[in-house]
């Protein structure tokens, strides 16, 4: 079973930082996932929200401020805005990354990045796209055929089957709370990768581990691999 730190690691340090990161990637975790938005001039930027108020109490759209003023908006805070640049110059050949695309506008700008440190095809295996919106991993895969993209599901686990031909998948992201036996076998006969999010209790990561899934996104990728870690001994 493989296990993600969910944006770094959040239920150990505040979401999609710098110091959710380094908290991923020094438990050993197999990957860890953050989620990108664009600042209003089209930089891309690690948060999950389209607001700042749940982790920064701010009433304010991303998408209307510059990152100098977003930047100025967060210091003195323990949670700064992080650039996907910063993220990828922290991160890239340390552990996979999953880079969870939330808005379409981003495509663009967060594959212009990535061919500044890509310069092969064989480069682009270091990292997965993952969305909810299969729109945004077509115009990916338009941009980059050979990406790695993995389609997420919240109440329709298979939803994927539709969308195999066009994308051609590398992943399936399932939610804990909407599986399907015959959508998990439909996956594996077509070779995907699949994982459920968001898993926190070991125990039951076991359990999907037992169904087939191949691994788990967690906010405690730190505990996890500790207590696998005693597994293995």
């Amino acid at each position: 079973m493989l296990v993600i730190g969910h944006r770094g690691a959040r239920g150990e340090k505040p979401e999609n930082s710098i110091t959710a990161l380094r908290t991923g990637i020094e438990s050993g975790a197999d990957a860890i996932e953050f989620d990108i938005r664009v600042t209003r001039d089209g930089i891309p930027i690690l948060s999950h929200d389209y607001l700042m108020y749940r982790t920064h109490h701010k009433i304010d759209f991303i998408s209307r401020h510059s990152l100098s003023e977003l930047t100025k908006k967060t210091a003195g805070s323990d949670h700064h805005v992080m650039t996907l640049e910063a993220a990828l110059n922290e991160c890239l050949g340390k552990t996979m990354l999953i880079i969870d695309m939330k808005e379409y506008r981003a495509v663009t700008p967060v594959v212009t990045l990535l061919k500044k440190y890509f310069k092969r095809k064989k480069d682009w295996e270091a990292v997965v796209f993952s969305s909810f919106n299969p729109l945004i991993l077509r115009k990916i895969k338009t941009k980059v055929p050979h990406a790695s993209l993995a389609l997420l599901h919240h109440r329709n686990p298979l939803n994927f089957i539709a969308w195999q031909i066009p994308l051609r998948l590398t992943a399936v992201g399932f939610h804990r709370t909407h599986l399907s036996s015959f959508g998990l076998k439909v996956a594996q006969k077509l070779g995907l990768f699949t994982y459920v999010y968001t898993v926190n209790r070991l125990g039951a990561a076991r359990i999907l581990e037992a169904k087939g899934y191949d691994g788990v996104i967690t906010d405690y990728p730190t505990q996890f691999m500790r207590e696998l870690n005693k597994e293995q001994r």
